[in-house]
């Protein structure tokens, strides 16, 4: 496969993202895939070490933090072409799309503010004092609303609340555990390493060592640590804590100083040689605040030390309370840590505890890590393999014409290949004809069977806004290719839709913009708006019900998908939802995308105006004949974004905009009549 990896700097001395995108660079090259690399610095060692990786620089301001984001963030949008490449992942906060994989290594922005500042205008405050809060905020928004087509996290805690506050489909998540390397990290080879690493430290054979690894010492729980360490001391004073991160230790010795223990804390510094610590440890102490995967744990683990966290740390997720570590609910609860600590004094429970969590860690390598992202890789090549093939099909019959290749032997046999065939043709039944715009069904004969087509042909006027668009150089986006744009889109994210045919396009003197668009009719499904009504007729028996609610769900679930990736219809109600007839499951597929928009600013009222026009038309089709009720309501919201349910402003902001579309619809029917 020919992969890309994008993260900002590839280096051996950074933390854990960095270290993570390295070993994934490493690991997929020796497995023989053509590996890019797009970063804005690495090691100048890793080209000659790494020969077969393909480095492309990515310039970036060094200084303001928030101006390199931005800059990177545009640098990788210019530099990279994802169609070139199977599969595309970005670590870190490094937006572009189509993205194939986001690996949400750093936890949520969102979810980290909050917690560091509960109250909202501090959050604002402290993010416009400090720039680069602001935009990594933004870049998360971003790429978490369908910036990117897959999401991988590395703990089920972070993947769910990605899913909470963004409303990711469930089905573009997944849980990849980080691994381990069992060479570099097994009890086996810590034995060995041990007398002469507690020598160096001066740790008598005899005493404790407790170990904490982190450069945010503040993040991970350091002063809640050495808070709790005098307790421990009164149950065994034979006990050190070994303090291993590139943070400034200054305060913390000052606490150590006034609580008494600084003989009893080491501040070791930062260092590439983690296998020493680990080999002089008893056991690990990371009681942090915020931490999506602590790789110390698992490498602690894989060394047979017992580990004591928190469980905000998702690396929790692989210890079993009390079995092969201790995991405490509450990060700033000292007399839990405190208690967990000075169980693991004894030699035997320690020893027994370790054990087990290197049978834990066992199954947790590299390799095994690497087999899952290849894995999801080619899930995800497999997956954008009919779009790439529609991309590929694409074919330029004329100047003005774009032809889908798997229908070009067919127009050309009835002669339908050519921009003004199209527009002249009119040998179909038409379907509307007003204000520049018409749409006919056409039958072709193809193969002895005949097929339906929808022509779509639209004159209109340039609208201002077209004008000046040409005025400074820029293309006129017409209405078929809006539409054809539109529906290509829709493809490449796997969003069920109509087959584009055909579109053509032409600038006339005078500021008239003719375009067309020809789509294969979907002849096995039929419209909600037709079917609900009479299928669906109260009192319903048991199976209707079932069905119904599955119905329910699928398009609610769609209508999610659709707008997380930043797709709003505005014109969307039961007619333009399809579904496949005698389909044991709801098979549905979106039509008519002529005024869809992308990634508007005001996203959240475009959400509400399509979930309202579809409300009202669900109330209102045929006189109110689908019994839509209370339930029903709950149910399609709970479907569509499960933490929506609790939030009032939503449900009261689709009430609303539903009234207001039915005093529309009333004052339009009064003046029609």
């Amino acid at each position: 496969m020919k992969i890309a990896i994008v993260v900002r700097n590839l280096t051996r001395a950074g933390g854990g993202l960095e270290q993570h995108a390295l070993l994934l660079v490493r690991g997929l090259a020796r497995r023989g895939h053509e590996v890019h690399v797009f970063a804005q610095s690495w090691d100048p060692a890793q080209e000659s070490q790494e020969p077969v990786v393909h480095f492309h620089h990515v310039p970036a301001a060094r200084k303001p933090a928030w101006l390199q984001a931005l800059m990177f963030h545009r640098g990788v949008n210019r530099r990279l072409a994802p169609r070139e490449f199977d599969a595309v992942m970005g670590s870190g906060l490094v937006l572009f799309a189509p993205q194939h994989v986001y690996r949400l290594s750093g936890g949520l922005m969102r979810e980290w503010l909050a917690l560091r500042h509960p109250n909202r205008l501090a959050r604002w405050l402290t993010m416009l004092a400090r720039p680069v809060l602001l935009v990594n905020w933004w870049l998360e928004r971003r790429l978490l609303n369908g910036g990117a087509t897959h999401v991988v996290a590395n703990s089920r805690r972070y993947a769910d609340q990605a899913i909470r506050h963004y409303g990711i489909p469930a089905d573009r998540v997944s849980v990849i555990y980080n691994g381990v390397d069992p060479e570099r990290f097994n009890a086996r080879r810590m034995a060995q390493l041990r007398p002469a690493a507690r020598r160096r430290h001066g740790i008598p054979d005899d005493g404790v060592a407790w170990l904490f690894v982190a450069h945010n010492f503040k993040l991970k729980g350091l002063e809640l640590l050495i808070r709790v360490l005098p307790a421990v001391l009164r149950k065994n004073p034979k006990n050190w804590l070994v303090i291993v991160g590139k943070d400034r230790p200054s305060r913390f010795r000052r606490l150590a100083a006034r609580l008494g223990i600084d003989r009893r804390v080491v501040f070791a510094g930062a260092s590439d040689a983690i296998e020493e610590y680990y080999a002089l440890a008893d056991a690990v102490a990371l009681p942090t605040r915020y931490d999506p995967f602590a790789n110390v744990c698992l490498e602690a683990m894989a060394c047979g030390l017992p580990v004591v966290t928190s469980r905000i740390n998702g690396a929790s997720e692989l210890i079993t309370d009390g079995v092969n570590g201790y995991v405490i609910d509450d990060p700033g609860e000292a007399a839990a840590l405190a208690d967990r600590m000075c169980r693991l004094l004894d030699p035997a429970h320690r020893a027994a505890m370790g054990r087990r969590a290197a049978e834990a860690a066992a199954s947790r390598t590299v390799e095994h890590h690497l087999d899952q992202v290849e894995q999801l890789f080619r899930a995800v090549q497999s997956a954008d393999a009919p779009a790439r093939a529609l991309r590929a099909s694409l074919r330029r019959p004329g100047p003005d014409a774009v032809v889908n290749g798997d229908y070009e032997a067919l127009l050309e046999q009835h002669r339908l290949h050519r921009f003004e065939m199209l527009m002249g043709y009119d040998e179909g039944t038409p379907l509307k004809n007003r204000k520049g715009k018409q749409i006919f069904q056409i039958r072709l004969d193809w193969n002895g069977a005949p097929v339906i087509f929808y022509l779509k042909r639209h004159r209109l006027t340039l609208s201002w806004p077209q004008r000046a668009a040409r005025l400074i150089g820029r293309p006129v986006l017409t209405e078929g290719r809006r539409e054809w744009e539109n529906i290509l889109s829709f493809h490449d994210r796997r969003l069920p839709t109509v087959t584009p045919v055909a579109m053509g396009e032409r600038l006339l003197p005078g500021g008239i913009q003719e375009s067309v668009l020809l789509t294969r009719g979907l002849d096995e499904y039929e419209s909600l708006e037709r079917l609900a009504p009479k299928r669906f007729v109260p009192p319903l028996t048991r199976e209707l019900l079932a069905e119904k609610r599955r119905l329910i769900r699928a398009a609610a679930e769609l209508t999610g998908r659709m707008h997380w990736f930043g797709f709003y219809h505005r014109d969307y109600y039961l007619g333009h939802l399809l579904l496949r007839r005698g389909s044991p499951q709801p098979d549905l597929r979106i039509i008519d995308l002529q005024r869809i928009l992308r990634y508007p600013w005001l996203g959240y009222r475009w959400r509400v105006k399509d979930i309202a026009s579809l409300h009202y038309h669900a109330l209102h089709i045929d006189g109110g004949a689908l019994h839509l009720t209370r339930t029903d309501q709950l149910r399609f919201l709970a479907h569509y974004r499960p933490s929506w349910l609790r939030n009032r402003q939503f449900m009261r902001a689709v009430r609303n905009k539903t009234a207001r579309i039915a005093r529309h619809v009333s004052r339009t029917a009064g003046r029609a009549s």
